[in-house]
């Protein structure tokens, strides 16, 4: 999403809330990285993809559920 998207910000504060030693974040939107390209907004709202060990989560929109898949 776009960065300064209020939605967008909220889902970076929610990702900074955890100690997540291991994770990497990337925004999709830049279209730098291939991995990402596929990972779009859902219904025009940032969304976060969640990924594991070569699988993704399906996408959220909101810092609730973002907060729910991180814990």
């Amino acid at each position: 999403g776009d960065r300064a998207d209020s939605d967008y910000q909220a889902l970076l504060r929610a990702a900074h809330k955890r100690l997540l030693p291991y994770a990497t974040l990337l925004n999709a939107s830049d279209g730098r990285n291939d991995f990402v390209k596929a990972m779009q907004p859902v219904q025009g709202k940032p969304a976060a993809y969640v990924c594991q060990n070569q699988t993704c989560q399906a996408p959220v929109t909101t810092a609730e559920a973002l907060l729910k898949l991180l814990d």
